[in-house]
């Protein structure tokens, strides 16, 4: 531990009871938003940058009814390297309802550097204008977006175009699943 100094001002004056290297940078309560306070504390715990901010892997798993299991999303989950805390769920929901309680608190775990991970694009959105909403905020808070282990950097071109891409694949999956059934009865 640093040992006190009297000459710790710029003019040879004491700053308060705190050396600089103490108080520098540091903002009042009333100022600080919960960002900068994480950052303050992280650089504060002495901790190597790459270990304080290192990505982490969030991830997503839906069901559309309450009688099917998500253990198979779990666990595909899990292989791809999600913890079993980091991992969030809806049950019951389908993919074109936006009030996906699971979801929001997916993306909002989320920051700057990390992976959203899902097992299926599906699972995510199953119309196009829900999947680019999405895409829209995680390119927006720079976020990647992990589909079955492949990695999507939606602020790159040829990431957003693979995600469109697939994106209508879903929705053409969707649609098709649902026009099955009609079709058979006609």
């Amino acid at each position: 531990m640093r040992k006190p100094n009297v000459d710790w001002g710029a003019t040879g004056q004491r700053l308060g009871g705190h050396p600089p290297s103490l108080t520098a940078g540091w903002l009042r309560p009333a100022d600080a938003t919960f960002e900068t306070l994480r950052l303050q504390a992280d650089a504060a715990s002495g901790l190597p940058r790459e270990e304080i901010m290192a990505p982490l892997l969030i991830g997503y798993a839906r069901v559309s009814t309450d009688g099917q299991d998500l253990t198979a999303q779990r666990d595909a989950l899990s292989r791809l390297g999600v913890s079993a805390e980091r991992t969030y769920v809806d049950h019951g929901l389908t993919g074109t309802n936006r009030e996906r309680p699971g979801l929001r608190e997916a993306l909002a775990a989320c920051r700057a550097g990390d992976t959203l991970v899902v097992a299926k694009l599906d699972r995510l959105a199953r119309s196009l204008p829900d999947a680019r909403e999405i895409l829209e905020d995680l390119t927006r808070r720079e976020i990647k977006l992990s589909i079955g282990g492949s990695i999507h950097d939606p602020t790159d071109p040829v990431g957003r175009l693979l995600f469109n891409v697939l994106a209508m694949v879903a929705e053409f999956e969707s649609a098709s699943s649902a026009y099955a059934p009609k079709r058979a009865c006609a």
